[in-house]
């Protein structure tokens, strides 16, 4: 009974209250993935583009911002000179409302009264809300960064002990990057921990991609920045060794080598098995697979670039010791095995106005192949994005990304994506999204070719400070599944998932506002079998969580949620969180229960930001509605900058990648 009079209560309020400033970053972040605690997006309000210098590339990178409005603002700083106050440089974007808040954290003009030493630090504590009986070190998480720069050199440097790791020093990565500018040639050279993002990302790309939201334009925005110092908790995917770019002119060449430890299982002395690893060692399984294989990698590339286009190709090559051995298991047929890959990949882009077009094409030793084209382009108030892509189930890159895709390397895929925008000049706004993937070769059991069908509708309404919005995701998929209804081995399935999300926000005066949410999920799996074609009846679950911020000062900022929610005991409804700068968290409400948490932002000095977040959830033991809680959860950072008189806007930091 208490659970449904907390759901009519979160009902009500929907029409009543209101918004977040996060809006955007929100919308571009959630996503049914809980185990990624980094964005790309989290990096620009980390290291926000200087406006003096961003280039068109990076600019491409932002779905909110259009070719015109890219156009316009470039040539109006070529007029210029130089900007002189950091709002007309973002009026020449022609940005407003929300989308000029996001705009002040991920800009920002350089500091006129810069020192020539300048250091950044952020120091952060975690305590999870459980521990694990097989966790072998402290409960703790210390995370330590530091950045200095001095003059045009620059240092970084990242220490981390996850919970339940013995040794602070399982994730240490060090950085150092010297650009030298001459008339018409720039130089960059690194040493340390690094990454190269090229063309569309089959090939090389950061430690994470960008998976399919609530935003039409944003998956086809892969623009790629070249070479970048690592700063990710994620350590299997740092190169670590040396690299070097050259530009003049219209012509910039890179090379960089590489030389890193990888974890690995290993199956006797000579062979080890590659797996996707998350860097954790906590237990003796996990100790058992650190550094068990090295890798030595090395490659050069060239870009050509006119006023509208780029073309350009890269070769990359990686050696492994020991050999790579797949697991002995149908699924990995086509996997990676022996001790040497390498890679060609062709890149070009073009684009007139509104319109871009980008593709990449790329082989590697053994013949496998891979292409993937986007387009997008703008006709107001209707904008168009599409990708189409097919990767090889024998085509190898365990450092590319796939489209729409968080961390998956591109392999055993093809697919197509079509993205609508309609913005009208009304306080409407219409986004959808269709995306079908299909897997070629043999997964498991899986019937060839094994499909996934995703659509996404959003519709929002503004006006007068209130923003209605609504969300409906649908997913059709096979999944190899076990139905207890009808057979007790596992048999294939067709999965269908459905959600619905509503939101209201709105500040209620300045210092006060609100947000309202509900999410229903219903997932409903079909029986293919032999002997047996049927459905399992639908497993129905929902989420509403009410949010309070208060903002009684400018450098203070107070949050709190509760939610409410009931979902069968193997699915899961993902919720998007506040959390300190640089952690991503879509949590996961599972079971019946509820959740809530506190989080604090102050900024007592413009150089000083220190942040907080306490969170539990309590769930339903057995059927008299005994309740069981978590431990308490809470987190602790502290970001600080010395050398500059003054902060830029949006540098507090929002991710742990100062990529």
């Amino acid at each position: 009974m208490r659970k449904h009079l907390l759901c009519a209560l979160g009902m009500a309020l929907l029409p009543v209250v209101a918004s977040a400033q996060d809006e955007l970053l929100e919308r571009l972040l959630e996503n049914d993935d809980d185990n990624v605690s980094e964005s790309s997006w989290l990096e620009l309000a980390d290291q926000p583009f200087d406006l003096q210098s961003v280039s068109r590339e990076e600019l491409l990178r932002l779905p909110f911002l259009t070719g015109s409005q890219i156009d316009y603002f470039l040539k109006a700083r070529e007029r210029r000179g130089f900007w002189k106050t950091e709002d007309g440089a973002l009026g020449a974007l022609a940005v407003t409302g929300d989308t000029l808040d996001f705009c002040r954290r991920i800009f920002y003009l350089p500091d006129q009264d810069r020192k020539p030493i300048q250091i950044s630090s952020r120091l952060r504590l975690t305590y999870p809300s459980n521990r694990d009986a097989q966790w072998l070190g402290a409960v703790f998480r210390n995370y330590q960064r530091v950045r200095a720069t001095v003059g045009n050199f620059s240092l970084a440097a990242l220490a981390e002990r996850d919970p339940g790791e013995q040794r602070f020093d399982d994730l240490s990565l060090l950085s150092l990057t010297l650009p030298i500018r001459m008339k018409a040639t720039q130089l960059e050279a690194m040493v340390g921990d690094f990454f190269l993002e090229w063309g569309q990302g089959l090939v090389l790309w950061g430690p994470y991609g960008q998976s399919i939201g609530s935003s039409a334009v944003a998956p086809v925005r892969r623009q790629a920045r070249g070479l970048r110092t690592y700063l990710s908790t994620d350590e299997d995917f740092a190169l670590r060794g040396g690299a070097v770019s050259v530009t003049h002119r219209s012509l910039e060449v890179m090379a960089f080598l590489s030389r890193s430890r990888l974890d690995a299982t290993p199956h006797d002395s000579l062979t080890v098995q590659l797996s996707a690893t998350n860097g954790l060692h906590r237990t003796e399984n996990e100790l058992a697979k650190k550094d068990n294989a090295e890798e030595e990698a090395q490659g050069f590339g060239a870009i050509f670039s006119g006023t509208r286009w780029r073309v350009g190709t890269l070769f990359y090559q990686q050696n492994f010791r020991p050999l790579v051995q797949p697991a002995a298991h149908a699924s990995n047929y086509f996997d990676f095995r022996g001790s040497q890959n390498r890679l060609l990949s062709v890149y070009g882009d073009f684009n007139v106005r509104e319109y871009m077009l980008a593709g990449e094409w790329a082989v590697n030793e053994n013949g496998g192949r891979a292409f993937q084209f986007t387009f997008e382009g703008e006709s107001r108030p209707v904008a168009l994005a599409a990708a189409l892509w097919n990767y090889s189930a024998d085509f190898h890159s365990s450092r590319g990304r796939g489209f729409g895709s968080l961390n998956d390397p591109p392999v055993n895929q093809q697919g197509e994506y079509l993205g609508v925008r309609f913005n009208p000049p009304s306080p409407w706004n219409f986004e959808g999204t269709f995306l079908i993937r299909r897997y070629p070769w043999r997964t498991f059991s899986l019937p060839l070719p094994a499909t996934r069908r995703e659509l996404g509708v959003t519709v929002e309404w503004k006006k007068a400070g209130w923003l209605l919005r609504l969300l409906l995701r649908d997913r059709d998929q096979d999944e190899l599944t076990s139905s207890n209804s009808y057979t007790n081995r596992s048999v294939v399935g067709r999965e269908n998932r459905w959600r619905l999300t509503l939101e209201a926000r709105r500040p209620i005066g300045r210092t006060l506002q609100f947000l309202s949410r509900l999410d229903i999920q219903r997932v409903q799996v079909e029986i293919q079998d032999q002997a047996d074609t049927s459905s399992d009846s639908p497993q129905q679950g929902f989420a509403v969580s009410q949010e309070i911020g208060w903002r009684p000062r400018p450098n203070l900022r107070l949050y709190a949620r509760l939610s409410v929610f009931d979902t069968p005991p193997a699915e899961a409804i993902y919720v998007y969180e506040r959390d300190l700068p640089g952690v991503l968290t879509n949590f996961a409400l599972r079971e019946q229960g509820e959740r809530w948490y506190i989080f604090l932002a102050w900024q007592p000095i413009p150089q000083l930001q220190i942040s907080a977040k306490a969170s539990q959830i309590w769930r339903l033991t057995n059927e008299d509605d005994t309740i069981g809680s978590d431990g308490l959860a809470w987190s602790v950072q502290v970001d600080w900058q010395l050398g500059t008189s003054k902060t830029p806007k949006g540098r507090s930091g929002r991710t742990e990648n100062e990529q």
